[in-house]
């Protein structure tokens, strides 16, 4: 039985594509073994450890964003000592319950979270996605 859910096997190829191999991602849904998995009120942190993965610490979190019941979301992952930890996260409008992972979450690739580390946060993609969408209304644009 997989630890991921269907979405973050996705998300997971999404933004590790480039730090990860196919073959070692395709393993971490079959062999890899749950070390925590914590709700925090506005998301999650789902952390398991494989023994391929990598020691030195690697952040991905450009490649991917997401909905859920008409809510942006966003995704990090964090690699280090052997662990990876998948962090979804809302962008504080609402609460995000724990039944949240077992909703249809829909991912869009093709997108990159950007912090300015001012505290704001964009969508790098120029479609009108619904995480710029969103950040629009918040400042009045």
């Amino acid at each position: 039985m997989s630890i991921f859910k269907d979405f973050e096997l996705e998300v997971v190829d999404i933004l590790t594509s480039n730090v990860l191999s196919q073959e070692l991602r395709s393993k971490l849904d079959s062999e890899a073994v749950l070390v925590d998995l914590s709700f925090s009120g506005c998301g999650y942190f789902l952390t398991v450890k494989h023994d391929e993965l990598p020691s030195e610490r690697v952040v991905c979190s450009e490649g991917a964003s997401g909905e859920v019941d008409g809510k942006p979301i966003g995704f990090v992952i964090f690699i280090e000592d052997q662990e990876l930890m998948l962090e979804c996260f809302s962008f504080g409008e609402d609460d995000f319950p724990e039944y949240y992972r077992e909703l249809g979450i829909s991912v869009d690739s093709g997108s990159a979270i950007l912090n300015d580390n001012s505290g704001v946060v964009a969508d790098k993609k120029q479609n009108g996605s619904t995480i710029w969408n969103w950040l629009k209304r918040c400042l009045g644009l």
